[in-house]
């Protein structure tokens, strides 16, 4: 399926759009049922904002759509230490992560 993508830069702000439109693997597909069906009952289409403030902070923001019904997630980063990072997350529930990596992320 085709795949629209733009980013680019303002001073130390970068930003990147993705709209691409997602069928399921042909594998989750339910044999008993028509694939045409199945298919066109799976599919959606899927919005993602990230932008990228400095070297610290990163926000994105993610809607998809399925069925007709719209759904929105986002994601606040940031970057602690070189190690350490945060991250704040609305899913179903709002929850704060908090991230550390083995290797340094610089």
């Amino acid at each position: 399926m085709p795949r629209i993508e733009g980013k680019g830069e303002f001073g130390q702000a970068r930003w990147r759009l993705v709209y691409a439109p997602q069928i399921p693997s042909l594998l989750s597909v339910d044999p008993t049922v028509d694939l045409l069906k199945s298919l066109a009952n799976n599919i959606s289409f899927a919005t993602e904002v990230e932008v990228q403030l400095g070297k610290r902070l990163q926000a994105s923001v993610v809607r998809q759509m399925k069925d007709s019904e719209m759904a929105m997630q986002w994601t606040l980063i940031y970057q602690l230490t070189s190690r350490l990072r945060v991250l704040f997350q609305s899913t179903p529930s709002n929850r704060l992560l908090f991230e550390y990596s083995a290797t340094s992320q610089e």
